[in-house]
């Protein structure tokens, strides 16, 4: 049964059929607070694999000093098919969450950025700043799998990307 649960968890990974998507908001300009929702669920629907392991980088392309990127993580919470689900910090810079058959799951979590750099994050009530290595989840059953991003600010906030 183990090996074949291996070559589902090998299968998910080269297939990419990981569907992930992370939504930005400003939580709390004053307290520099970004809030990141990451929903997660299979392209092809069905279960998600269990459990999950999410994870946050420890650097940034370009420059190659470790980070602590998730010590500025708070509030995690995860859901599950709308259930609130269990998640342990298994890392310093990890989650693992046990998902029992479940289609989707969604992950929230708000963002210290009070770091204005090209390698954090910084948000205020003038703007917000981040770097993808120093925000999004990644999911370490695919960590190469691509993710759309939604952002949600202020109506008379001007968005632009380097992308």
């Amino acid at each position: 049964m183990q090996a074949g649960l291996e070559f589902a968890r090998d299968l998910w990974h080269v297939a990419g059929v990981f569907d992930i998507s992370h939504r930005v908001t400003l939580a709390d300009a004053r307290a520099h607070l970004l809030g990141v929702t990451t929903t997660i669920r299979l392209a092809e629907k069905g279960p998600l694999p269990s459990p999950l392991t999410l994870f946050m980088p420890v650097w940034t392309p370009g420059s190659y000093l470790v980070r602590e990127y998730a010590r500025h993580v708070e509030g995690f919470t995860a859901r599950a098919d709308d259930q609130p689900v269990a998640h342990r910090k298994i890392r310093k810079n990890a989650w693992q969450i046990d998902l029992a058959g479940a289609q989707w799951l969604e992950v929230e979590y708000r963002l210290y950025a009070n770091d204005l750099s090209v390698r954090t994050n910084h948000a205020d009530s003038t703007h917000a700043y981040w770097n993808g290595a120093a925000t999004y989840l990644a999911l370490e059953q695919a960590p190469a799998a691509g993710a759309r991003v939604v952002v949600a600010l202020p109506d008379d906030w001007n968005v632009a990307t380097s992308l």
